[in-house]
């Protein structure tokens, strides 16, 4: 089954770097930093959602705080799997890091799956 997206529940912030160009950071965890813009989560961080839209530094940014919505990956995922972000707010395993949801496809590195996100 192709991954895809429902019930998506979004909010606009102010984007903390440049998600405009091809490191956009779409599909990647992000969390509120403290000059209270959107950055990119760290490894294990508590995010506030998965960034869904593209912009420059200093402008508003669609970020996805509900619903099932789409992640890269960070590492491989199986189904049914309980995630934390990765790296660069990649979507991995949940290890030690914060919960945000339920993987409903398996993939590896760099693909795209659909989570039931448990964020925000």
């Amino acid at each position: 089954m192709a991954a895809n997206e429902e019930q998506v529940r979004s909010i606009s912030r102010i984007a903390g770097a440049d998600y405009s160009g091809t490191n956009t950071g779409l599909y990647r965890f992000v969390k509120v930093g403290s000059d209270q813009k959107v950055e990119l989560c760290d490894s294990g961080d508590a995010a506030l959602g998965v960034l869904r839209g593209k912009a420059d530094e200093d402008q508003a940014i669609e970020v996805a705080i509900g619903g099932r919505v789409l992640v890269e990956l960070g590492a491989s995922v199986t189904a049914g799997s309980r995630v934390q972000s990765g790296s660069g707010g990649s979507c991995i395993t949940l290890a030690s890091g914060a919960d945000l949801g339920t993987a409903l496809e398996g993939g590896v590195t760099g693909d795209i799956i659909s989570v039931v996100l448990d964020a925000g």
